[in-house]
């Protein structure tokens, strides 16, 4: 059974994702203290 909350879930997850690829990409290129901020849990 999919209910509406698992699928939002899901599109929630695929577009965090999606950010933080991004995020990681862009400050890839000023090796700055961002980079802690992105590998934190």
């Amino acid at each position: 059974m999919q209910s509406t909350e698992t699928e939002g879930y899901a599109h929630y997850t695929y577009t965090a994702r999606k950010a933080i690829k991004t995020l990681n990409t862009m400050l890839r290129h000023r090796k700055g203290h961002f980079s802690l901020y992105i590998h934190s849990p």
